[in-house]
């Protein structure tokens, strides 16, 4: 399926249109100069930005943009959505286009016809393009700012946190977090998604050993099965924990599933 970074807008512009189906004429202008010159806004840490999912434009800019994501908030205000889509690491926003905004946009659907879409936030990690080329893990959280009067989803605002000197695993992590009776979010679902720049190869006998770690059998299980040591089926293991990037057989299992090798 062809995804890339310049098909994130299309997909998100359809999707809208699908859930919602929304005319464009049951919401009013958007002010936000004084609102967002409250001073509370320059003790946020995150950089920020405010997306309006109607006129696809972005509607504010956080000034400590570049310190957080290396690129100044002119600059983004000058390059909008389009350019803001095309930091997002290129296999990142493969997984972006084809699994997470479909899920994303489904809770918001949910939401919307309880008539409390702020009852809802996502946040998710994943890899952006600074201004000088590397690639850094970003904690995206995203909540619903402003809603039309049928209580669409008008503005969303992201809050961006740099997490590259803390991620310590390759996972993209989407989570779905919705508040409570006493007020709090909290989070309700949790997808993990991996994504290998290179084809990972795995050797006959890995294989054998990934397929009856599925089945849940015992080290010593399938040491008889395949006729290995318990020592050699634990080191099959471990190269297979080594190679898919992962931290142990449960994750090893959803990645291999996620990942079409088994």
């Amino acid at each position: 399926m062809k995804s890339s970074n310049q098909d994130i807008q299309n997909t998100i512009d359809n999707l809208y249109h699908r859930f919602f189906k929304n005319n464009g004429n049951d919401y009013k202008d958007v002010l936000y100069q004084e609102e967002l010159h409250n001073p509370y806004f320059k003790l946020i840490p995150e950089a920020f930005h405010v997306f309006n999912l109607i006129t696809k434009k972005l509607e504010y800019v956080s000034p400590n943009y570049k310190h957080v994501m290396g690129w100044s908030a002119e600059e983004m205000m000058a390059g909008g959505p389009g350019f803001m889509l095309t930091t997002i690491h290129p296999n990142h926003a493969k997984l972006y286009n084809d699994q997470i905004l479909l899920s994303m946009f489904r809770q918001f659907s949910a939401h919307c016809l309880s008539n409390d879409p702020s009852a809802i936030k996502f946040s998710l990690t994943v890899k952006c393009r600074r201004s000088n080329g590397d690639y850094d893990w970003i904690l995206n959280t995203i909540i619903v700012h402003k809603s039309t009067m049928k209580v669409i989803p008008m503005t969303v605002i992201s809050f961006l946190n740099n997490i590259n000197h803390f991620k310590q695993d390759e996972a993209i992590t989407f989570n779905v977090l919705k508040k409570n009776k006493e007020g709090n979010f909290r989070v309700v679902k949790t997808q993990r998604f991996y994504n290998f720049d290179n084809k990972v190869s795995l050797t006959k006998k890995e294989l054998s050993v990934l397929y009856l770690l599925k089945t849940n059998n015992s080290t010593e299980e399938i040491a008889t099965e395949l006729h290995l040591s318990k020592r050699t089926v634990y080191n099959y293991r471990n190269s297979l924990l080594k190679k898919m990037q992962v931290n142990n057989v449960h994750q090893l299992i959803h990645v291999s599933q996620t990942n079409g090798l088994i």
